[in-house]
């Protein structure tokens, strides 16, 4: 009897520092039936000669380029509208799946016909001390399955659950497979594996790494959008979600009519524990005043959250601006900034496509405002990650010496103004990722 096929779909945009490796993991499988549609999402690196060079060593793999960038969800659609395959999965250009990954969980879905989706452990390469260094160990309960995306990033699902679900939406990118995993739990079963099948790269580069509260905020407003849906397909679930769910439609929507009525109703600890949960991923001081809403012991801890701010290693800031008919002017005092500055400079005539700092100081600190146009500003001190958006002359981001900085997305001709507590000296960069990540955590 014939192996069923799989289809597998990688979409890549200027993957070319560890493509082969995702590449040499796939052809390794002990499941050999299987074909390879890479999407080139307009990669301007050396993505599309490694691509045809695998081309040529395995007739299985084949490519789609697309003629503009049009991110993951819309290349994965690409893709698998040319898949012939029975089962569908996809992988990125920075992950490599362990070599029975393909043969598991096809086996599975063989044996488990009333099963539509299976997804298997993910061990997190790089991941930073004291926090997990799995994905996909969890089961996918309704309660695990709205709160985050529990099926992690190695998995593999049926093409006729597929072609029944719909395809990626393109709207919801960074966070389009927790929408899908949720559309799929609407209908079908979904099941997970122990098995650790697949290495899940964290790096600075990475979506995960570099979007990880704003994904976060994404899959919790769609999984507030679907809640009524579920509370219609699983009402065993009723009171999970009319707790939990309806305290994060209320913080997500900043819905101040239904946050008056939660605050006499549900559990202050419960509501407390949401409302710090969102000022983590917002930094947004509306989290902080409902705090202090809640009263009693509460009403202190938000104060207190207010005072640690301060104290952290990065957050975001507003810079003084005035402005008529002539023009604006915005000021920056030492007065208003925790260091002394020593060394100003900026950053111009920077390209869309290139990513600039790379890199940490082991003395420095430093404030970032982008004056004209907009950038992404990537920050990780060793456990903490975020990124900012600089587009307004007001906003400005401050990190202290000993966290990792870049810069990605330029747009609109950038100028990015730096601010230093010290001179230059080569002596205090560290600039390669591995050997910060040695650093810190010998510093912690």
């Amino acid at each position: 009897m014939d192996k069923p096929l799989v289809s597998i779909v990688l979409p890549t945009y200027n993957g070319e520092k560890y493509l082969k490796e995702a590449l040499d993991a796939i052809m390794d499988q002990t499941y050999t039936n299987w074909e390879l549609i890479i999407v080139n999402d307009c990669s301007t690196d050396s993505t599309p000669q490694i691509i045809q060079e695998y081309i040529n060593k395995d007739k299985r793999i084949r490519t789609v380029n697309n003629e503009v960038n049009k991110k993951v969800p819309a290349s994965l659609n690409i893709g698998f509208s040319q898949a012939r395959g029975e089962y569908y999965t996809w992988t990125s250009d920075d992950n490599y799946y362990y070599p029975d990954a393909l043969e598991k969980m096809v086996e599975f879905l063989e044996h488990n016909k009333d099963y539509g989706m299976v997804y298997a452990v993910c061990d997190l390469l790089n991941a930073a001390p004291d926090v997990p260094n799995v994905w996909g160990e969890v089961p996918s309960t309704v309660e695990e399955l709205l709160n985050f995306n529990v099926c992690g990033a190695c998995f593999l699902y049926r093409a006729s659950v597929a072609k029944d679900v719909g395809e990626y939406r393109k709207d919801l990118h960074l966070a389009d497979d927790h929408d899908y995993c949720l559309r799929i739990k609407l209908k079908y079963n979904i099941a997970n594996l122990e098995d650790h099948l697949y290495a899940y790269r964290l790096h600075p580069g990475s979506l995960t790494s570099s979007y990880q509260d704003k994904s976060r905020l994404l899959g919790i407003k769609i999984a507030v959008d679907m809640m009524d849906k579920f509370l219609a397909k699983y009402p065993e679930s009723k009171e999970y979600i009319e707790n939990e769910m309806t305290i994060r439609k209320a913080l997500i929507y900043k819905d101040e009519v239904l946050l008056a009525k939660l605050l006499k109703e549900k559990d202050k600890k419960l509501l407390y524990n949401e409302l710090k949960y969102f000022y983590q991923l917002t930094e947004d001081n509306f989290y902080i005043d409902c705090m202090k809403k809640i009263g009693g012991k509460y009403f202190i801890k938000g104060l207190l959250r207010e005072m640690k701010i301060k104290r952290r290693r990065f957050f975001g800031l507003d810079i003084r601006r005035y402005g008529d008919d002539r023009g604006f002017l915005t000021t920056i005092e030492n007065s208003e900034i925790p260091f002394k500055i020593k060394r100003v400079y900026y950053i111009s005539e920077v390209s869309k496509d290139k990513d600039r700092a790379h890199h940490a100081h082991k003395r420095s600190q430093r404030i970032l405002s982008c004056i004209q146009g907009s950038v992404e500003v990537s920050l990780f001190d060793g456990k903490n990650k975020k990124t900012f958006l600089l587009d307004n002359p007001k906003k400005a981001v401050y990190f202290n010496k000993k966290v990792w900085c870049e810069l990605s997305n330029f747009k609109d001709n950038a100028i990015v103004l730096a601010l230093a507590s010290e001179g230059y000296d080569e002596k205090e960069y560290i600039r390669n990722y591995d050997e910060y990540l040695k650093f810190i955590k010998g510093d912690k």
